[in-house]
């Protein structure tokens, strides 16, 4: 079953913590076995931090249009995604999602792990494309639409230029190497 993703993106200072309504966290990983054209087929593990219930799924991403893109997922055993894994070993994500809810949306906070560290990006789960929506002011730039953001290309290319460009005039580090 194909479902309907409608969600902006927006970078944030990794250093920024809200204070109240946060869930508990998830650790994520997953790796790509094909981009191409705006398509994205990826395999995902992830991990509920607190009961440690982990799910596998193979998930196939593309037609984006707008905020919306196209997304079918389908749950894969341990072993599959594993087998995959082997294929694709080189086109990894790791992060940490947080998840909080206000004014009838979703915001899932992912925090980038290993060659990713210090990338910070809220993604917002609007119900509808129309549905109003105003960032609020600890949101930094919108990269919704900044291909170099998707994480098909972190995966691929590592930190964006625009991204090293971001944290040197807020004066985050940046590990000693970005690719």
């Amino acid at each position: 079953m194909i479902n309907k993703e409608i969600e902006r993106r927006f970078l944030i200072d990794y250093r920024y913590r809200l204070i109240n309504g946060g869930t508990p966290r998830w650790l994520i990983t997953q790796a790509y076995a094909a981009i191409s054209h705006g398509t994205a087929v990826r395999i995902r593990k992830s991990t509920f931090v607190p009961d440690h219930k982990t799910t596998y799924e193979l998930t196939g991403k593309g037609n984006r249009n707008g905020f919306s893109n196209d997304e079918a997922n389908i749950p894969i055993s341990a072993g599959q995604y594993e087998a995959w894994l082997t294929l694709c070993s080189d086109r990894v994500v790791d992060k940490t999602r947080e998840t909080y809810h206000a004014n009838e949306v979703r915001f899932d906070i992912d925090l980038f792990r290993g060659r990713l560290k210090p990338l910070a990006i809220v993604e917002v789960e609007l119900p509808s494309e129309d549905h109003p929506f105003t960032p609020p002011e600890w949101f930094s730039d919108e990269v919704t639409h900044m291909l170099e953001y998707a994480n098909a290309s972190l995966a691929v290319n590592g930190l964006p230029e625009h991204f090293i460009h971001w944290c040197v005039a807020r004066d985050i580090d940046l590990p000693t190497t970005t690719a």
